[in-house]
């Protein structure tokens, strides 16, 4: 299998025969005739889980190349909801993770999961401290990635995403709001509701890693507006807002 994550908005993937490639409903931009495409998950109970963990609540999709040569898969990544144009700019970036190299199973923001190699597997995790649950990042619900192979998250392009390597048997004490993706078995039982922990402005709860682990954290960089991020509706809302600012003159 062959990756390449050179085109903006665009993860172009070959198909040996016989290769399986996941991704999101909807995503498919591009394939060749020799590609199958088909639902994996289709039980009302998995799409329930799907959707608290912030994914469609239909499949995900299963891209398999049943002919004898190599065939090529485009997914897309740029789409922008309410938009009636493409736009040649998009407002996420992809991140590619090598679940293999992640100690144990790797929880990551809801929602982030875009694609991935066969093999992975994609659930819904709670996690079982309400402090953290209740305070700490993202929704209630967050994702689980499980298997070995390659898993492609999704981010907003103003956030910036960095790896924070925590060395075997030191600790690390992470703000939530700064937590974006880390393996579960180095999530520590610590670190959940502490009223002293609000006392000293760092919220009501904190997450403790134990390595070694690799955490993903991220902040958000300057957002420079651009005209050609905005959709067909985002237009006409400003349209509206002109003619009622100009309807007081």
């Amino acid at each position: 299998m062959d990756v390449n994550l050179k085109s903006p908005g665009l993860i172009d993937v070959n198909l040996k025969p016989g290769e399986i490639f996941l991704g999101e409903r909807g995503s498919m931009s591009f394939c060749e005739g020799g590609i199958k495409m088909s639902p994996i998950e289709t039980s009302l109970f998995k799409s329930i889980k799907r959707k608290m963990s912030g994914e469609s609540f239909f499949s995900i999709v299963k891209f398999e190349n049943k002919s004898s040569t190599i065939q090529n898969l485009k997914l897309r990544y740029d789409t922008q909801q309410g938009a009636w144009f493409h736009h040649n700019s998009t407002n996420t970036d992809i991140v590619y993770i090598d679940l293999s190299k992640v100690n144990g199973d790797l929880i990551i923001k809801s929602g982030s999961f875009f694609a991935a190699s066969s093999g992975i597997k994609v659930d819904v995790f709670f996690d079982k401290s309400w402090g953290r649950t209740l305070f700490g990042f993202g929704k209630l619900f967050k994702q689980r990635l499980s298997g070995n192979g390659a898993v492609f998250i999704q981010k907003n392009r103003w956030q910036i995403l960095n790896e924070v390597t925590v060395l075997s048997s030191r600790s690390i004490v992470i703000d939530p709001k700064e937590v974006y993706a880390y393996p579960l078995n180095s999530l520590s039982l610590k670190g959940g509701f502490s009223f002293s922990n609000f006392l000293t402005g760092e919220g009501f709860a904190s997450y403790t890693f134990i390595g070694p682990a690799t955490i993903y954290t991220y902040k958000n960089k300057p957002v420079e507006f651009d005209l050609s991020d905005l959709s067909f509706f985002d237009y006409i809302k400003i349209g509206f807002v002109i003619l009622i600012i100009l309807s007081f003159f």
